[in-house]
């Protein structure tokens, strides 16, 4: 009996190792069957060692484009990637009318509630709820009262933590950490009508959505990428881990308020993204997992990605005292809704993009585009880092230049040659929020101050990229001298 229990598991071992030696030779010759050039992938781990061999892997993608050209394949795990580096392939497949790239790419691990969330859902379930999300951060409601208000008093909650209010004498401070507690007191005091407490350095919430994007790349995503068979274990696993308990502790955070909210029967019709979600789960448009899921995605995106374009922008008009002075005169002369100060902002995502890995679009289905085939489950990504950089699209891409996004000039910019808030149907709904924030921040901050380098400024920024968003890899110092 033991000699045949034995045998049976031998053999299932050996079926198991034969049916998945079958399949990495299969996913292997994924692109190279199709003439379709790129680095060697390992058996089992395809180029994730090369790939994550730097802080930042937009590093290797560029050795990648120099060696393989603008449109080549490589793997992490089983995971195929088709990168594209033609502005007009990427336009007919992010912006065609092509229903066999409506999808981003499929999560490593499937977490609740961030499955249920805009970035993960698909097909149809996307498309309902992104029409019910959507309307809450158009131009119209994000630039109606009392959303601007709401703003400008977290500006003055950045002001007062700083100690800027009445200030006389210079103020070193890192200027990333304090854009994060900002953008993050933002996302909350807007969306969800929150009080923070986030210059805290205790505070709960603050930590927790740090702590998110700190350990979002760990071991038990890196196994799901490499195999993709471990993921219903690890779905389990996951919220056992840093990632997992952050995710709850913030999910907590979001179902208190929303009881809050209901206990204290605040009124549904005033233009709250909280409240606008409560009357459409209300209505059965939405179930509980996509209510949740929206709520807690709407935290770590608008928190995330504003920070990091912040800090770009003010460390860049440190930088550049020219363009500070301009853009200063501008505000004072026009205000905050200057034109000047759109182009800086646009000029700083062009050189500093904060999402540089996650412009993609998963094939549902075979298809081809322009003599390339392209095999159901290949991932199409796009490289934002690179395009942003090309010297035959951007004079001198190494140079802070706002001219180039002068209303002339950016009429001849081709529509996948700036993508810094992804492309196509997907395209970042908090847009609008975002740009209200930097205009409300800026125009303040440059009449109370000078930004200026300090000793402690990084002569240049170095960067990483744990995921799919570009951070600064070290503390980002600027001097504040009151003006």
């Amino acid at each position: 009996m033991f000699f045949e229990i034995a045998l049976l598991i031998a053999f299932t071992l050996l079926f198991y190792f034969i049916n998945l030696t079958r399949k990495q030779l299969h996913f292997r010759q994924w692109f190279a069957k199709r003439g379709i050039l790129g680095p060697k992938p390992n058996f089992f781990f395809g180029n994730w060692f090369e790939y994550r061999s730097t802080a930042n892997p937009n590093d290797v993608i560029d050795l990648w484009i120099a060696k393989y050209g603008n449109v080549f394949g490589y793997f992490l795990g089983r995971m195929p990637f088709l990168l594209v580096n033609d502005l007009n392939l990427i336009q007919k497949i992010f912006l065609g009318n092509n229903r066999a790239f409506r999808n981003r790419q499929r999560f490593a691990i499937d977490t609740a509630p961030l499955n249920t969330s805009l970035i993960a859902l698909k097909d149809e379930r996307w498309k309902r709820v992104r029409k019910i999300v959507t309307p809450t951060f158009s131009q119209n409601k994000v630039n109606t009262e009392p959303i601007p208000a709401l703003v400008d008093k977290c500006v003055g909650n950045f002001f007062a933590a700083i100690g800027a209010n009445d200030r006389t004498e210079p103020l070193v401070i890192d200027i990333f950490a304090r854009m994060q507690a900002f953008t993050l007191d933002v996302i909350a005091k807007t969306a969800l009508n929150m009080d923070t407490n986030v210059y805290n350095e205790n505070d709960p919430l603050m930590n927790a959505v740090r702590e998110f994007f700190e350990n979002a790349a760990n071991p038990a995503s890196i196994l799901a990428t490499m195999f993709g068979f471990t993921r219903p274990i690890l779905k389990f696993i996951v919220k056992y881990i840093t990632m997992g308990k952050m995710v709850e502790m913030v999910v907590q955070n979001l179902k208190k308020r929303v009881n809050d909210v209901l206990n204290s029967k605040i009124d549904t019709s005033c233009k709250n993204f909280l409240h606008s979600m409560i009357v459409h789960l209300a209505n059965g448009d939405i179930n509980e997992d996509e209510f949740i899921g929206n709520l807690l995605i709407i935290i770590l995106a608008g928190y995330e990605t504003t920070a990091n374009g912040l800090t770009y922008l003010i460390y860049m008009l440190a930088k550049h005292p020219n363009i500070q002075e301009k853009l200063r005169d501008e505000i004072l002369r026009e205000g905050h809704n200057t034109q000047y100060l759109e182009m800086v902002w646009m000029e700083t995502l062009r050189l500093y993009p904060p999402v540089t890995l996650f412009v993609t679009r998963e094939a549902n289905q075979d298809s081809i585009v322009d003599d390339y085939y392209i095999e159901k489950g290949t991932i199409v990504q796009v490289p934002v880092w690179h395009i942003h950089h090309r010297s035959d699209i951007w004079e001198d891409p190494f140079t802070f230049d706002p001219q180039r996004f002068s209303a002339e000039k950016r009429k001849q910019i081709h529509p996948a040659a700036y993508l810094p808030f992804g492309l196509g149907s997907r395209v970042c709904i908090g847009v609008q929020m975002a740009n209200l924030e930097v205009r409300t921040l800026i125009s303040k901050l440059l009449r109370k101050f000078r930004i200026e380098q300090c000793e402690q400024s990084p002569d240049h920024l170095v960067l990483k990229c744990p995921t799919v968003i570009i951070n600064p890899a070290t503390p980002v110092y600027i001097k504040f001298v009151p003006i």
